[in-house]
């Protein structure tokens, strides 16, 4: 099975919604919600925003796990590089302390 190394482009509305759920999950510590995704982004409802994120999914930016609440993994960072967990993260933002010191299962 080949391993993709470079995700393929997202569309604007699917790059603010990567985005929103990268620094939701840094600033926060933890994923956002179904519901909270799609507030911020004036869905109808939180139905509205899995197409999202299965779109996310297929372009290779993310992987989720089937039926369970806040199970996104991240596979790449914003920027194209390949996710290597919430330490690398702490280094580059500005105060560390707004993320957890543990890696997270994603």
């Amino acid at each position: 099975m080949l391993t993709e190394t470079r995700p393929r482009p997202l569309t604007e509305r699917q790059e603010a919604l990567y985005r929103f759920i990268y620094e939701f999950t840094c600033r926060n510590g933890f994923q956002p919600s179904l519901r909270e995704i799609g507030e911020h982004f004036s869905f109808n409802t939180s139905a509205g925003v899995c197409p999202h994120l299965k779109a996310l999914q297929s372009k290779g930016w993310i992987k989720t796990e089937y039926q369970r609440s806040k199970a996104i993994r991240f596979v790449f960072t914003p920027d194209g590089r390949p996710w290597r967990g919430f330490t690398e993260v702490a280094e580059e933002v500005a105060d560390p302390g707004i993320i957890p010191e543990t890696e997270f299962a994603g």
